[in-house]
């Protein structure tokens, strides 16, 4: 920030104020004007666009992604096993946790309604 006191680089843009500026804030004073309430017709096409080209590049990433690793599995036979084989192990861990849970609450609630 030591490198941006120069007084001359911010010349022309009249609402600027600064310690290290001729023209000092007032502690009440707005610090950036208020923008107008319906933008230009080209700042709006300029927003679309963009908007649209961060949606297209998403997109093409998600989709790169996704059919990069189902091309994978379906390309590599050692991969696709293994791939199933630990989703399998990981749907059996939460089938035998959430069993686990349902018994123990079941004999919790048997037990604290029982005299």
């Amino acid at each position: 920030m030591q490198t941006l006191d120069d007084p001359w680089m911010y010349k022309g843009n009249p609402l600027l104020c600064a310690d290290f500026l001729p023209r000092k804030c007032h502690p009440r004073a707005q610090a950036t004007p208020p923008l107008p309430e319906h933008p230009g017709r080209q700042d709006v096409a300029e927003d679309r666009l963009e908007k649209f080209l961060a949606y297209a590049a998403a997109a093409s990433g998600f989709a790169c992604g996704f059919w990069g690793v189902i091309w994978s599995l379906v390309l590599n036979k050692g991969w696709r096993k293994a791939w199933f084989a630990f989703s399998e192990q990981l749907a059996d861990g939460a089938y035998v946790a959430v069993a686990v849970k349902v018994g123990r609450l079941k004999r919790w609630l048997g037990s604290s309604s029982s005299p």
